[in-house]
């Protein structure tokens, strides 16, 4: 009863099956209770501050099926996100990602070679994000949307490039609202301008996904000049 015959395979930390990869998710206590300790000592280092904890599930865990995910490692990332957010401080402001993501997990929101989500299901997180918040949010369609298709992830390196794979590349998709300027610290220590969106057109097919934010930064700053109300953001 129950039995689950595998249709993909393991390699390392991943699980190939068929056109799709997904890193597979082992449940650690000492990892919870460290992430919820931290938020617990910001939140009470600094009282005045709104501390938000989202945690976002990955592919493995909103898309396959519990069987699948037990018989491979670890099942249940949504009672896992639940049980880390009930060791937190009262104060600290949690998002359920899992079922926003969930409740869209036959749209395209997380790639098949890669690690992340896509643009459309951090989307989905926006949303969660300011729903929980109560703030607005701005439809897809206030976006100029770009395509990039051709794109190579890191499972798709990692497993050594499986012609299962080679043959399903994943597509970046990339929003660009009316404000597109960042500075950033590159790793000399530098104050840079740039891009938040850039032209992945003529990126290798392993970078394509550098289109957001030319990769990644120590630190990165975004003045939206145009904003309605005078708020910051950290995102950790």
């Amino acid at each position: 009863e129950g039995n689950v015959a595998l249709q993909g395979e393991t390699v390392g930390s991943l699980y190939l099956d068929g056109k799709e990869a997904y890193e597979l998710y082992y449940f650690s206590e000492k990892a919870v209770r460290s992430h919820a300790s931290l938020l617990n000592t910001v939140q009470s280092m600094y009282p005045n501050l709104t501390v938000t904890a989202m945690v976002v599930p990955n592919s493995f865990g909103v898309l396959l099926d519990e069987k699948t995910q037990e018989k491979l490692a670890s099942s249940g990332m949504d009672k896992a996100i639940s049980y880390l957010y009930s060791l937190m401080d009262k104060r600290v402001h949690t998002i359920d990602a899992f079922s926003a993501l969930s409740s869209h997990k036959k749209e395209y929101i997380y790639f098949r070679t890669d690690h992340h989500w896509t643009q459309l299901g951090a989307y989905y997180g926006y949303q969660e994000y300011c729903k929980s918040m109560g703030y607005s949010t701005k439809p897809l369609s206030d976006y100029q949307k770009m395509d990039f298709p051709e794109f190579y992830g890191t499972f798709y390196f990692f497993m050594n490039r499986p012609e299962s794979l080679k043959g399903h590349p994943d597509q970046v998709t990339a929003y660009q609202g009316s404000m597109n300027t960042m500075q950033y610290t590159d790793s000399k220590g530098n104050l840079q301008e740039g891009k938040l969106i850039n032209d992945a057109s003529q990126m290798l097919p392993g970078n394509k996904y550098n289109c957001f934010m030319l990769g990644d930064h120590g630190y990165v700053e975004i003045h939206n000049e145009g904003a309605p109300r005078k708020k910051s953001i950290l995102v950790l």
